[in-house]
């Protein structure tokens, strides 16, 4: 028997968020596209601990989507502080938003590359 855990699926366009019931071990690609009910547009499964700006508060979901476009999503609390970091405040520009992304995902890159370097230097000297 498969496991089932609700997710949160975003709809930009609606601003709305639903919850609906997803699997355990089905990767995202796999699992069906969810249509929203109110304006019949495709939805996006941002995670369980994504949390929704208000309805009202139009330029905070254009911020979440830029986000979510570049394939950030809250799928752990930590995750999920993150994407709003990346988002930054309510006005911030698509370019902003992406020099963020661009700085996060360059430091994980750097950071990765220390690593690795580390880890052959340690086996070079045994």
């Amino acid at each position: 028997m498969t496991k089932r855990y609700k997710e949160r699926w975003v709809c930009f366009d609606c601003r709305k968020m639903f919850r609906q019931m997803s699997q355990i071990g089905v990767a995202e690609a796999d699992e069906p596209k969810r249509i929203c009910p109110q304006c019949a547009q495709p939805m996006m499964n941002m995670g369980s601990f994504f949390a929704p700006p208000p309805t009202a508060d139009i330029n905070l979901w254009r911020v979440a989507r830029v986000v979510a476009e570049q394939g950030f999503h809250c799928r752990k609390i930590s995750a999920s502080w993150l994407f709003w970091e990346l988002a930054g405040r309510p006005n911030s520009t698509v370019p902003q938003i992406m020099a963020r992304i661009a700085k996060h995902r360059e430091g994980k890159g750097e950071e990765l590359l220390a690593a690795i370097q580390k880890k052959g230097q340690a086996k070079k000297g045994k």
